[in-house]
């Protein structure tokens, strides 16, 4: 019989499972080839062939990854934080020791201990200055004038006392509410009994049209009643002479700056003062008191546990540091990574207070008080600059490049490191596509692989160009510039799909340093790299990052004039050193006027 097809079949109209059954016989006898024949032979018909079209392919370049191979955190002038922690512990150096090794050419000196300095609190720049003084004693003077304004608010119901005070240099009568308003009082009579009114009270201080505006408040959240208008050039804020009862580390008898949601705490005294353009916060402390809020920002209070010579040495290197300073016309130093990281007494929130001192730090300020490193010919402080990690060989300018052995001690995280980066992520902020290679092509000579990149050639696809070490470090936030670089090609062209691989930390994400601290934002080398800016260097420090410069220049202090409104409002001695037997150095002078714009030597 031949192949069955529906037209055999009778046109009838037979149930649907019928037709079903026959459209699936039909199916099936025409797709399964031929059947047993009797006398014909047909052809089976092959069913049409789908045929997939071509998979796409992509072809593209080898992956490369960009291998940077360093040593050391920071600058590498000077001392290095870990390498005098592993002088200490491992080689039982002493604090003099360890000063010589790094700071060649220079010799121990002194200060004296009423030294004190002005130091700009950056978050105050062109703001007003809020005080918040939790048992009421607020207290004003104008420039350096001896007497003191205390607007109606604060004063206390009955005439007390202030006794002579080395900043005030006056005792002051307190008007009662009903007096007039705010008005300088000259040398009272001392009178009982002692001011302890034990309820807070807070002022703002601002220059409006020419004149600084005080304004007054119950708390740093107002309400603020504003209660007179100064003249003067600054405005000194004051707690008044402490009581010498009690503890010199009482924070409720210190001043509070207002920051939002929080207090910090400051030992010392505050100046509101212009810089003939805008306003500017300046906290005027002792230098002890001072470095007491520096050295545990600056390196781990902890080494104190084993390694307090070292802590000892970073002591005396910011001391020297500090008294070597002369930043602007207003004061002598700021409060930052670009001078030296300052946090003041502690800290007032929600929680309570938190104090950013340490017992440890503190230690180590007092066994050096008043020690600094001078210029043996001048016995000027020398501007000794640090930072956390030298990678085994300090990067001489204002001191002798030296070894390092120190550095080189168990848990240093900075001895060596490693950074990979996508060519891609090199390459893309220019348009000279992707980076085939990047050679170190000049080094400064100090320490191994020839020391640190001083220039380095980045050759693209289509132009090469050459930045400074310093620039290629901070473009991708490397710990120093003490590197080496490898292009390393990972496989052929192929028609496999390869996702490109990424930075090791993505453009704008934040590195973070030895404890945490932030480092410089992570990012592709900038379009200006084809002009590189000037080069200036960060300074890390083991707990916080450090400080920046772009010339080493020693900064003498004039043997005839000193600091701003310290010498004058707060009672700042000169440097003193014994050369050859005779004390060197004098006293500073303070003129009221402006200062003329100088240029500054940006730290490290």
């Amino acid at each position: 019989m031949g192949v069955l097809r529906l037209r055999d079949f009778p046109l009838v109209t037979p149930r649907p499972r019928i037709i079903g059954a026959l459209i699936f016989s039909a199916l099936v006898v025409s797709s399964t080839g031929a059947l047993a024949q009797t006398d014909t032979s047909v052809a089976p018909v092959a069913p049409e062939a789908i045929v997939a079209p071509p998979a796409p392919t992509t072809t593209i370049a080898p992956k490369r990854t960009l291998v940077i191979t360093g040593k050391g955190f920071g600058h590498g002038r000077g001392l290095g934080q870990w390498g005098a922690y592993g002088y200490a512990i491992d080689k039982g150096w002493t604090s003099p020791q360890i000063l010589d090794h790094y700071y060649g050419g220079t010799v121990p000196g002194g200060l004296a201990p009423t030294s004190a300095l002005g130091v700009r609190i950056t978050n105050l720049d062109a703001k007003p200055l809020t005080i918040f003084q939790p048992k009421g004693r607020l207290y004003l003077r104008l420039d350096n004038e001896p007497g003191l304004i205390i607007p109606p608010a604060f004063a206390a119901p009955a005439v007390v006392p202030l006794a002579p005070d080395p900043v005030i240099g006056a005792a002051v009568t307190v008007p009662d509410g009903s007096a007039a308003p705010s008005t300088t009082i000259a040398n009272p009579a001392v009178v009982d009994p002692p001011l302890v009114s034990g309820n807070g009270a807070a002022v703002r201080i601002r220059l409006a049209g020419g004149a600084w505006e005080v304004s007054d408040a119950p708390t740093c959240g107002g309400p603020w009643t504003v209660r007179t208008a100064l003249s003067a050039r600054m405005v000194t804020v004051t707690p008044g002479p402490t009581d010498p009862a009690a503890s010199p580390d009482d924070q409720t008898a210190m001043l509070h700056l207002c920051e939002g949601s929080q207090r910090r705490v400051y030992r010392g005294d505050f100046l509101a003062i212009t810089d003939g353009k805008v306003q500017r916060g300046v906290n005027l402390v002792g230098m002890e008191a001072y470095l007491r809020g520096v050295v545990p920002r600056e390196i781990s209070a902890s080494w104190g546990d084993r390694g307090i010579e070292a802590v000892k040495a970073q002591a005396v290197a910011a001391r020297s540091y500090a008294a070597a300073e002369k930043r602007s016309g207003f004061s002598n130093t700021c409060d930052t990574i670009s001078c030296q990281v300052y946090g003041g007494r502690g800290i007032v929130d929600g929680k309570g207070f938190r104090s950013l001192e340490d017992p440890r730090t503190d230690r180590a300020i007092a066994e050096t008080a008043g020690e600094i490193r001078v210029n043996p010919k001048t016995g000027t402080a020398i501007r000794t600059e640090f930072s956390a990690s030298t990678g085994g060989y300090t990067a001489g300018g204002e001191f002798p490049a030296v070894p390092d052995d120190g550095d080189n001690t168990a848990g240093n995280p900075n001895l060596n490191w490693e950074r990979r980066l996508a060519s891609s992520a090199v390459g893309k902020s220019t348009k000279l596509g992707p980076l085939i290679d990047a050679k170190v092509t000049t080094r400064d000579g100090f320490g191994l692989d020839g020391g640190r990149a001083t220039k380095v050639a980045l050759v693209y696809e289509r132009g090469t160009v050459s930045v400074s070490g310093n620039d290629f470090m901070r473009s991708f936030s490397l710990k120093s510039s003490y590197f080496s670089t490898q292009m390393v090609v990972e496989g052929a062209p192929t028609a496999d799909t390869v996702a490109p691989l990424a930075p090791d930390t993505a453009p704008g994400q934040a590195l973070t340093g030895d404890a945490g601290g932030p480092v410089a934002a992570a990012g592709a080398l900038p379009a200006g790299a084809l002009t590189p800016a000037p080069e200036s260097t960060v300074v890390e420090g083991t707990t916080t990052t450090k400080k920046p410069k772009t010339k080493t220049t020693t900064v003498k202090t004039n043997p005839n004039t000193t600091v701003v409104a310290v010498a004058v409002a707060v009672g700042a001695s000169p440097v003193v050193t014994v050369v050859g037997g005779a004390d060197v150095g004098s006293p500073t002078t303070v003129k009221p006027t402006v200062a003329k714009k100088t240029r500054s030597t940006k730290k490290k």
